[in-house]
């Protein structure tokens, strides 16, 4: 047993915003077996050993000649996790917006979690 495991685990945070509002992803990759990877930071390395220390945070802000950041494009990949993962989704949505996802279920790239009428337009 790994006490504080999931103190442990690495995140990688961003934010932005979306059509409706704010938008967090957040990739958790598991202690001592996977990374994440970005598309748009080759230099990003996680779960290296011996990188950590009591209490360690480390921030960076990613920006390019855009004014709010790197833009994504919907449905394009952005990175990819190795081996251990969980993503964490945080937004503001249309009062109409509804999942279309049962707790527990497992989802593939470009799987949709919910819609509103607002995307059929």
């Amino acid at each position: 047993m790994v006490t504080g495991l999931f103190n442990h685990n690495e995140r990688v945070v961003l934010t932005g915003s979306w059509k409706h509002g704010f938008f967090s992803f957040t990739a958790v990759g598991a202690y001592n077996v996977g990374s994440i990877n970005l598309k748009f930071d080759e230099d990003l390395k996680t779960n290296c050993p011996g990188s950590y220390s009591a209490g360690s945070f480390h921030e960076f802000g990613y920006v390019n000649d855009e004014p709010k950041g790197v833009p994504l494009v919907r449905g394009e990949k952005m990175g990819a996790f190795n081996l251990g993962s969980t993503i964490v989704l945080i937004f503001e949505a249309p009062k109409d917006f509804e999942f279309n996802i049962q707790a527990g279920q497992k989802l593939n790239y470009g799987e949709p979690v919910g819609s509103s009428r607002d995307d059929t337009e």
